[in-house]
C-alpha cells in the first residue's frame, strides 16, 4: 500500500478540513500507519468505493413545510423505514418549530442558570409543554455539560446546520429514556478525549436508548470516537421490558470507534438475573422480542466490534450495510477485538445483502456473523446461543459467517414494501459507493441509482 505521507500531519492537526468528507476518509486510510496487519483487499475496496461516492451530489434540503411556526410536513419522514415506519414514527410533526440559537450549555444538576436559546432550554421547553416539538439548529457546535434527554414526540433535526455535538467521554450526549416517538436526524457526534480501552470505566455513549421507549428513528447522523458506544439500545438489568420497542437505525456513518453498538436486554448474566446458559436458552427461545430493530444502509469505517452485538429479547433486521472493520491499537499497546455481528442469548438476527470489508487480519479470519456455536469463531463462555438467518451477503475475503437455527428468525412484515438492494450482484466496491453516498450528515436522501445499479448477473 502506497503511503500519502505528505497529508498526514495536516490530518492529525487541522481538525475539519476544507475538503469533502469522503475524500478525507480516503486520505486517513492511506496516511495512517497500520494499527494491525492490513487486509489490502479490503482497504483497496473501501478506498475505491469512497472515491466513487465522492462524486455524488450532496444537496442540503431542510425539507420542512411550516405554517404558523409549526411543522406540518417533513421530507425526512419519507426516509423512515423498517420497524420505526411500521410503528408510525413522526417525531415532532405538527409541533412548534424551535430554533437553537445559543451554542452554550448549562448543567441543571449543578443548579446552573438556564441559557435562553440553548439546546437544553429547547428540550426542556418541549418537555414542559407536553406537545410535539421540532428542534433545529442555528449554531455550528455545542459542547454538552450533561446528557440531553429527549421527551416524547420530539425531532432533533440538524439538517443543513452542520451542527456538531461534542463532550468529554464521561458525558453522554443524547438519551431516549422511556420516551416515545423520537427522531434524531443529521447531527455529528464526537467525544473530545476518546481512547479505545478494554474497560471503558465511566465513559458514556453518544446516543443511548434505555427503558420503555418505542417509535424511534436515528437517521443520517455521523458518529466517531463516542466514548462507550456510538448507539446503544438496551434495558437495564432487573428492569421491566417494553411491550414493543420499534426502532430504525438507518443511513448513519460511524468511524474510528471500538465498541460500536449494543442491541440487547440484560435479562441474563447480570447480578440478580439467571445465568446465560442452556437453561436460559430453553426457557426463552420462544419468547417474543421486546426490541424490534432495523439496521439499514449504515456505513462503518475502521470500527472494531459490536456492529451490533445482539442479545436477549431482540429481533434485528440487518440489511444493506457496509462493515469495514479493523482492530484498534490501544494506549497500552494491545489491540481490541474485531468482528462485525455477534448474536447471543436467544436473540434473533436476519442478516441480508450486507457487504463485509475487513481491513485487518489481526485476529485471523474475520468473524462477520456468528454466535456461540459458530465453527471457527471465538468461544463466549458467558453467553448462550442466538438465532441467525443469512441471505446474499458479500465479503472481500474468506470470513466466518454461519446460520444458527434460521427457521427461528422471522421475516418482518414491512419487508413486503422495503426495497432491498442486491449487493450480491454488485462488486464490493460498488456496494461501498452505494452506501457511502447515502450515509451520514452529508448523505443523499435516496439511493443513487447509478451507484447502486447491479453490475453482475
Amino acid at each position: 500500500m502506497q503511503l500519502v505521507t505528505g497529508f498526514c500531519p495536516c490530518w492529525a492537526h487541522c481538525g475539519r478540513l476544507a475538503i469533502s468528507l469522503f475524500l478525507s476518509s480516503i486520505l486517513v486510510f492511506t496516511c495512517v500507519l497500520a494499527q494491525a496487519q492490513d487486509d489490502t483487499s479490503g482497504i483497496r475496496t473501501l478506498e475505491s468505493g469512497l472515491a466513487k461516492a465522492a462524486a455524488a451530489t450532496h444537496a442540503c434540503t431542510g425539507g420542512l413545510t411550516i405554517k404558523d411556526n409549526h411543522v406540518i410536513a417533513a421530507t425526512v419522514l419519507d426516509e423512515i423505514t423498517g420497524y420505526a415506519k411500521e410503528a408510525g414514527t413522526t417525531g415532532g410533526l405538527g409541533g412548534e418549530l424551535i430554533d437553537v440559537t445559543n451554542a452554550q450549555d448549562y448543567d441543571p444538576d449543578k443548579k446552573e442558570p438556564v441559557i435562553p436559546g440553548s439546546l437544553r432550554e429547547a428540550v426542556e421547553r418541549a418537555r414542559r409543554s407536553n406537545k410535539p416539538k421540532w428542534i433545529v439548529f442555528r449554531v455550528p457546535k455545542i459542547t454538552l455539560k450533561a446528557p440531553v434527554r429527549l421527551p416524547d414526540n420530539t425531532t432533533l433535526d440538524g439538517a443543513c446546520s452542520h451542527v456538531l455535538l461534542e463532550s468529554p467521554v464521561n458525558v453522554g450526549q443524547v438519551y431516549v429514556f422511556s420516551t416515545r416517538n423520537v427522531i434524531i436526524h443529521r447531527i455529528t457526534f464526537h467525544k473530545t478525549n476518546y481512547e479505545s480501552k478494554a474497560d471503558e470505566g465511566d465513559a458514556e455513549s453518544c446516543i443511548r436508548l434505555n427503558g420503555l421507549f418505542d417509535r424511534v428513528a436515528i437517521l443520517h447522523n455521523s458518529l466517531s470516537e463516542c466514548g462507550d458506544g456510538c448507539i446503544d439500545i438496551t434495558t437495564s438489568p432487573r428492569k421491566p421490558l417494553p411491550g414493543q420497542a420499534r426502532v430504525t437505525v438507518a443511513f448513519n456513518r460511524i468511524e474510528k470507534h471500538d465498541k460500536t453498538m449494543l442491541f440487547g436486554t440484560f435479562t441474563c448474566g447480570e447480578r440478580g438475573t439467571p445465568l446465560c446458559d442452556d437453561a436460559y436458552f430453553k426457557a426463552n427461545r420462544d419468547a417474543p422480542p421486546a426490541f424490534q430493530i432495523t439496521l439499514l444502509g449504515n456505513l462503518f469505517i475502521r470500527t472494531a466490534q459490536r456492529h451490533p452485538r445482539v442479545f436477549g429479547h431482540v429481533m434485528a433486521d440487518v440489511v444493506n450495510n457496509v462493515f469495514a472493520i479493523a482492530a484498534m491499537r490501544r494506549a497500552d499497546g494491545s489491540f481490541s477485538d474485531a468482528y462485525s455481528i455477534f448474536v447471543s442469548n436467544a436473540a434473533r438476527a436476519l442478516v441480508e445483502e450486507n457487504a463485509f470489508v475487513p481491513l485487518s487480519k489481526k485476529w485471523g479470519r474475520h468473524r462477520a456473523v456468528w454466535t456461540t456455536t459458530t465453527p471457527g469463531a471465538s468461544k463466549m463462555p458467558e453467553d448462550t446461543l442466538g438465532f441467525i438467518r443469512l441471505k446474499d451477503n458479500i465479503a472481500t475475503s474468506n470470513v466466518v459467517m454461519a446460520e444458527s437455527e434460521p427457521a427461528a428468525v422471522p421475516t418482518p412484515g414491512y419487508r413486503r414494501d422495503l426495497r432491498v438492494l442486491p449487493f450480491h450482484r454488485m462488486k464490493p466496491e460498488d456496494a461501498v459507493a452505494c452506501v457511502a453516498a447515502r450515509a451520514g450528515v452529508e448523505g443523499v436522501t435516496a439511493w443513487n441509482e447509478k451507484l447502486c445499479a447491479p453490475t453482475q448477473p
